[in-house]
């Protein structure tokens, strides 16, 4: 679109700051009535009957026929991220700012492995990673479970679970087809797994919030 002088951010056009959440030392955009979605700005959600997705364009979700904008090169079904473009096709992406690194950066110029800090829960004394509206899975943020009848299992890519056709990463390493953990290789070609964030333990981290199974247990015994 047209911004001044005729033409749109990307050929000249100064593009107006974002105003920031209301709510004392918060950097976030503005959403709604002054604040940012963690406090209180709320997402309308989906109009169609019986879904509590967030409403993207149209009143609808993605599932429900809300349109997204794909890449603009030929043969390619990936989102536009920028330019009308995919990042593999060109789209420009901040990357983390340590000497070496190629991941995306996450906050003050830096990757989640090289110090960019996460969203913590908001429930008191909670230590986990904000997932939807400021909380964690423990204390109220929904998961979404997989769109195919009868499967309890958690929804990974376009509302389906692995087992039902959502695409996982394969390791790179020439004729394994593992799936890819960290650094595009699985666990048996590199990739670090990460462990349990209890002190002293040194289980692999399985559950959500950075724990192994035994202290996920632990933790929901002294809800």
């Amino acid at each position: 679109k047209a911004q001044k002088g005729g033409v749109c951010t990307r050929h000249g056009a100064k593009a107006k700051q974002a105003k920031k959440c209301s709510h004392p030392e918060c950097t976030n955009n503005v959403k709604a009535g002054g604040v940012c979605f963690r406090h209180g700005a709320i997402r309308k959600k989906c109009s169609h009957e019986g879904c509590t997705n967030v409403c993207l364009s149209g009143g609808v979700c993605h599932r429900h026929g809300a349109k997204i904008k794909k890449c603009c090169h030929e043969g390619c079904g990936n989102i536009s991220v920028k330019g009308g473009v995919c990042q593999r096709h060109g789209a420009k992406t901040k990357r983390c700012t340590y000497e070496g690194c190629t991941n995306l950066s996450r906050n003050d110029g830096v990757c989640k492995r090289h110090g960019a800090k996460s969203k913590k829960c908001n429930h008191t004394g909670c230590t986990r990673v904000s997932q939807r509206g400021g909380v964690c899975t423990r204390h109220g943020a929904t998961r979404k479970k997989c769109s195919h009848e009868g499967c309890t299992n958690w929804s990974m890519k376009g509302g389906v679970c692995v087992q039902h056709g959502a695409k996982v990463k394969v390791c790179s390493f020439n004729g394994c087809t593992g799936n890819s953990q960290k650094g595009g290789v699985c666990r048996r070609h590199g990739a670090k797994p990460n462990n349990c964030t209890y002190e002293g333990c040194t289980n692999l981290s399985k559950c959500s919030g950075g724990v192994c199974l035994r202290h996920s247990a632990k933790a929901k015994k002294n809800i």
